[in-house]
C-alpha cells in the first residue's frame, strides 16, 4: 500500500505544474448587520469557485475572498443585488505571491547561515524548520530533543522538538500548521522554539525550567509541501483515493463536535470536514501523541496556531455559554494580547468562536479541552493573510511570542498556573 502511494505521489508530482493565479482578484467584503453575514457565512460553507483568505467573523471586519476572473462579474452582481459593502483589494494576487517568492527562494538556498540559528525575514519551508531542529538537538541534547509523531498520508515525517531544563512535571502543547498554504504558523512557532531554547529572556529561561514544551509546527506536511511548490492557496491535507479524491481541512477533523457548525460535507470544497472526525492519518496520529502526554504527565496547555483572523479563540465552538474556566480564560488572553499589541500595536479580540461567528467545530482546542481539560486552552488566528509582505513575517513573530509568555505570566498572576 505504502509503495503504492508513493509510485502515485512521484507520477503525480512529476507531471504536476505550478498553480497560476494571474488576474484573480482579491475582495475585501464588509458585513454591515447580521443579514450581510449570513449570507457571507452561506458563501463561506459553499464557496463553489471562489476562496476565502479570511473567515467571516463579526460583524464590521472585512472579509478577504478570491474570486477567478471568469467569476468576478457574478461575484459582484450577487453581493451588490443583497447591497452588501465590497472592494477590490488586489486586481492579481498572482503579483502578491510573486511578491514573497524571492524571499522563500532565498530562504530555501541559504548556505552561508550560523550554526543553530534561522532567520525570519521571510517564511520557512519544511526544511529549514527541520534542519533547524536537528542543529539545535545536536549538542543539546539535555535541553532540547527531536520526535516524530508518523507519517503523513503522502510519507511525509510529521516532526516536533521537546523542550525543557530539569524535569518539570507539566507540559504545554504547541501545534500549528494544519493549513496548507499557511507558512505563517510553521514560522512563528520555529521562533518561540528559538527563545525557549535559547532562554536569553528571564520569563524565557523561567518556562522553559516549570514547563515541558511539546512543540509540532507542521501537522500537515504534504500540504505544506504543496502549497509552497505547486498551489500556494492550497488548503487541506494530501489524501486521494475513492473516498477523499481531494484532501480534507484537518482544522476541521478533531471529534469535538465534529460537523457541528461550520465546513462544507462536499468533499471539493476546500473546507470539506472530511468523511469523520479523525478520518485523517494526520488527526489520529497527532490526538494520539497528546492522548499519551495526558496519560503520562500532566498537560497545562494547548496552545494552536493558524492564520488568521487575529482573534484568540477559547472554547467552545459549538455553544454560546461560556463553559469551564472561561472567565479566567478571557481575563488571561486579553492581557496577553495587550502584550501582543505593544511591539506594532496589532490588534487582536479575545472570546469564543460564537462571538465572532467563526464558530466551526470539529478543532484541536475544543477535543484537547473537552477531554483533558488543561486549564490553558486557546488558538491564535493569525495576521490576517496567507502571502504576508516579508518585511512583515518578524513582526508577527515577535508579537506572538509576546503574548504566548504573557500568557504564562498573567495565569500566575490569578492563580490559574
Amino acid at each position: 500500500m505504502l509503495l503504492n502511494i508513493i509510485i502515485l505521489n512521484i507520477i503525480l508530482l512529476t507531471g504536476a505544474q505550478r498553480v497560476n493565479y494571474n488576474k484573480y482578484a482579491m475582495y475585501e467584503v464588509l458585513p454591515q448587520n447580521e443579514r450581510d453575514m449570513a449570507y457571507i457565512r452561506e458563501l463561506y460553507e459553499k464557496p463553489d469557485g471562489v476562496k476565502f483568505w479570511s473567515e467571516p467573523s463579526i460583524v464590521g471586519s472585512y472579509v478577504s475572498v478570491i474570486v477567478p476572473p471568469d467569476m468576478r462579474k457574478n461575484f459582484e452582481e450577487s453581493l451588490s443585488e443583497k447591497n452588501v459593502t465590497v472592494k477590490v483589494a488586489s486586481d492579481n494576487i498572482q503579483e502578491m505571491i510573486n511578491a514573497e517568492e524571492p524571499k522563500r527562494r532565498k530562504q530555501r538556498t541559504e548556505k552561508k547561515r550560523e550554526i543553530n540559528e534561522v532567520y525570519f525575514d521571510a517564511c520557512l519551508s519544511i526544511n529549514n524548520i527541520y534542519n533547524y531542529f536537528n542543529e539545535l538537538t545536536q549538542n543539546n541534547s539535555d535541553i532540547a530533543n527531536v520526535f516524530t509523531i508518523g507519517k503523513s498520508f503522502e510519507g511525509k515525517n510529521i516532526t516536533g522538538i521537546r523542550i525543557s531544563r530539569g524535569s518539570p512535571s507539566r507540559v504545554f502543547v504547541l501545534a500549528s500548521g494544519e493549513i496548507g498554504a499557511d507558512c505563517l504558523s510553521p514560522t512563528v512557532l520555529t521562533y518561540i522554539v528559538r527563545e525557549l531554547f535559547r532562554g536569553d529572556d528571564p520569563e524565557a529561561l523561567a518556562a522553559t525550567q516549570d514547563f515541558e514544551w511539546h512543540i509540532i509546527p507542521i501537522i500537515n506536511p504534504d500540504g505544506f509541501h504543496y502549497s509552497q511548490n505547486f498551489d500556494r492557496l492550497w488548503v487541506k491535507n494530501r489524501r486521494r483515493d475513492s473516498l477523499v479524491p481531494d484532501g480534507v481541512d484537518l482544522t476541521k477533523n478533531w471529534n469535538a463536535h465534529w460537523g457541528t457548525h461550520g465546513g462544507s460535507f462536499i468533499n471539493s470544497h476546500d473546507n470539506y470536514i472530511g468523511p469523520g472526525p479523525f478520518s485523517e492519518i494526520e488527526t489520529r496520529l497527532v490526538s494520539g501523541y497528546i492522548a499519551n502526554l495526558a496519560h503520562n504527565t500532566r498537560i497545562t496547555g494547548l496552545l494552536s496556531f493558524r492564520t488568521f483572523g487575529q482573534n484568540l479563540l477559547i472554547p467552545f465552538a459549538h455553544t454560546t455559554e461560556h463553559l469551564n474556566n472561561y472567565q479566567q480564560m478571557i481575563t488571561i488572553g486579553r492581557r496577553s494580547l495587550g502584550s501582543l499589541s505593544v511591539r506594532y500595536n496589532t490588534q487582536y479580540l479575545a472570546g469564543t468562536p460564537m462571538e465572532f461567528n467563526n464558530a466551526f467545530t470539529g478543532t484541536i482546542g475544543d477535543w484537547v479541552k473537552e477531554n483533558f481539560d488543561p486549564p490553558i486552552v486557546a488558538t491564535y488566528t493569525l495576521r490576517n493573510t496567507h502571502t504576508l509582505p516579508a518585511n512583515l513575517v518578524k513582526p508577527a513573530c515577535e508579537e506572538t511570542y509576546d503574548s504566548v509568555i504573557a500568557i504564562l505570566r498573567e495565569a500566575r498572576f490569578i492563580n490559574v498556573i
